[in-house]
This record gives C-alpha cells, sequence and structure tokens, in this order.
C-alpha cells in the first residue's frame, strides 16, 4: 500500500483537512488535560492519558480492548483502570503486517507473549485474523466502552474500524497512541478516524490530551530526533477522544474548508502529508 493520501481528489483533501482543523480548533476547549509535571518532556504520557481518559469513562457494559500489546506495559494499565473488568488484547506479536508501506518497517515482535493480569485475554494474530472472529462471538448489541489503539499504521487502523465499526457508538472511549504530532499522523490512524466518522454520521470530542498540537503548515518538513524530538517541543502523540451525536458537525467543517484549501495548494503532491 502507498501512501493513503496520495490517492485522494482534491475536494477531498480538502475535506479530510477541514476535519483536523476542526478538532485542532476544539483541542484547548474540550476534555481535560494531563498537567506538565515532567522534568523530562520528552517522556511518553501513555500511563496518565490511559488513566485520565479511563476515568472519564462514562461505561455501558461494554467491551474494552487493545489493539497493540507488543511487551504489554499498557494492557496492565488499563487492567488496574478497570478492575474488575475484562480485558481483550490484540497483536500478532511478530510486528507489523506487510502492508507495502516503507514508512513503517519498525520492528515490534516479542519472543514470548507478554506476562498480564488474569482480567486480560490476548488474542495472537494479524488484526484481520483475529478481530472478525472476536467481533462475532460479541453478543449482537453489545457496544464498544473503551478501545486503546496502538497499531500505528494505516491498514491495521482501517480493520479495526470497519470491523468493530457499528460497535463504536456515542460514550465509547478511542484512546490513540499515535494520533497527531508526528510527520505521517495524517495517513494513519487519523485517516481512519476520519473516514469512520464520515461512514458512521457521528462524531467525536477529545477527552484526555497533554501539551499541544503542531501546526499543520509546518509539516512540509519533520522534527530532528522523530518522536522524542516532537515530545521535547511537547508536542505529544497520546490522545483520548469520546464518540458523540454530532449534528453541527457539517456546519462547523465547512468553516475550515477555505483554509483547508490553501492547504492542500500549499502541500501540492511533492512534499507535505499528500505526497506518493
Amino acid at each position: 500500500m502507498t501512501n493513503p493520501l496520495a490517492s485522494m481528489a482534491v475536494e477531498e483533501r480538502a475535506a479530510y483537512l477541514a476535519f483536523v482543523l476542526d478538532l485542532y480548533d476544539r483541542f484547548s476547549r474540550e476534555g481535560g488535560r494531563v498537567m506538565e509535571f515532567f522534568k523530562k518532556p520528552e517522556r511518553k504520557p501513555m500511563q496518565a492519558v490511559l488513566h485520565l481518559a479511563a476515568a472519564k469513562a462514562e461505561g455501558t457494559g461494554g467491551f474494552i480492548a487493545e489493539f497493540g500489546v507488543h511487551k504489554g506495559h499498557s494492557i496492565r494499565e488499563l487492567a488496574a483502570a478497570f478492575p474488575g473488568r475484562g480485558i481483550h488484547g490484540f497483536d500478532s506479536f511478530e510486528g507489523f503486517p506487510s502492508d507495502g508501506r516503507e514508512d513503517w518497517q519498525q520492528d515490534f515482535s516479542v519472543p514470548v507473549l507478554p506476562e498480564v493480569p488474569g482480567s486480560v485475554t490476548l488474542h495472537k494474530g494479524f488484526f484481520e485474523e483475529t478481530v472478525p472472529s472476536f467481533a462475532a462471538g460479541l453478543p449482537k448489541d453489545q457496544q464498544a466502552d473503551f478501545l486503546h489503539i496502538d497499531c500505528d499504521i494505516y491498514s491495521s487502523a482501517r480493520t479495526i474500524f470497519e470491523t468493530l465499526g457499528e460497535r463504536i457508538r456515542p460514550g465509547t472511549v478511542l484512546l490513540f497512541d499515535e494520533l497527531v504530532n508526528y510527520d505521517e499522523f495524517l495517513g494513519n490512524e487519523m485517516l481512519v478516524l476520519y473516514e469512520w466518522t464520515r461512514a458512521s454520521g457521528l462524531g467525536v470530542q477529545w477527552l484526555a490530551t497533554k501539551g499541544k498540537l503542531r501546526p499543520l503548515k509546518e509539516y512540509t518538513v519533520g522534527v530532528e530526533g522523530g518522536f522524542v524530538g516532537y515530545r521535547q517541543q511537547r508536542y505529544y502523540q497520546n490522545a483520548g477522544l469520546v464518540v458523540r451525536e454530532d449534528p453541527e458537525r457539517d456546519a462547523r467543517e465547512v468553516r475550515f474548508l477555505d483554509e483547508a484549501r490553501e492547504l492542500v495548494a500549499f502541500f501540492g503532491d511533492s512534499s507535505g502529508p499528500f505526497r506518493s
């Protein structure tokens, strides 16, 4: 798979960036903020953002799941945040699936399954194999209460939302490990979130965040030091959102269309997020 943004028509690019600009506009007004207690800002705020999002979760008796378990650090935090609740963890434990992209080829394989609390059930295998079988076994009307999405790449995140999308309903908490503030963010989990909101007709509100957002116009170039370099400038990737009915969504986003079109023209096809 090449860059999924590269094949977008110009007006669809503008619609997508209007969605992102609307989210940016609401960032400082919605949800709770993790305070700046770290002496080392480059530290990843996963634990703090997770617990803040969990504390604000409404809970409907639905299921809780994590996608991207790796060594088990965050799923152990999930189990602590939801005592007495069953947690489902999905991971191939063999690294990313092969989707043809060259920008995400890191090795996240582990030699043995991580140690997890008794409340956690691990589902080993690539998402396209394990998530559909899990979904098929769920009670008909059970919704997702809390989903921690730490799969990084577009193809894996798309599998989650395509398979479980009908169970993501108002009140569902979506905790992302890499939603914003890195070089390729517009072509990964954020893009899948946009596509799901178009398909479902629902919207999202910020629930748990930290730091600030890097302006979109700066994404013609990366930040030295990668993720750590971003965090040193207090641009954090972790963020929690909650799903809501959103009848005002289209009216809000249309206000950003002119700015979004200017950004599309500014980026062009050879630099920034839309380059092939």
